[in-house]
């Protein structure tokens, strides 16, 4: 059946995640976020059965085995459409404000985090330039 669904909306699915950021340092939380991104493409990618997303049945999934021309569209070409292929222009007020509701969100729930400094260094940085 996700076969299925992965093809019938081949058109509307953008390769992503839902990771954020880490409690832990950047540098030990990327080797996770890669891992979750291989496990992602593994799943797309092949029909093999793996370890890796824990469900609440089982340890283990069955990859669906994507043909590639919908994968081209879910890995590039629908955020192409949906985006275009070249950046657009950033308004630099809004980003420093969208950082700045990140920065405080982040210092309020998680005060004591490696975080929270992290952010807080790079809001600084992002200011001053």
């Amino acid at each position: 059946r996700w076969k299925a669904f992965f093809a019938r909306y081949q058109d509307r699915i953008v390769f992503g995640t839902d990771n954020s950021a880490p409690r832990e340092s950047w540098a030990t939380a990327r080797q996770g976020m890669l891992d979750k991104v291989r496990m992602m493409r593994q799943f797309l990618e092949t029909d093999e059965t793996f370890e890796g997303f824990c469900t609440a049945t089982s340890k283990t999934v069955k990859g669906l085995g994507l043909a590639p021309e919908i994968l081209e569209k879910i890995y590039r070409g629908n955020f192409i459409r949906y985006a275009g292929s070249m950046p657009q222009p950033t308004e630099r007020e809004g980003i420093v404000r969208h950082c700045r509701d990140i920065a405080d969100y982040i210092r309020r729930n998680f005060p004591l985090s490696e975080s929270a400094e992290e952010v807080a260094g790079l809001l600084q940085a992002l200011e001053r330039t």
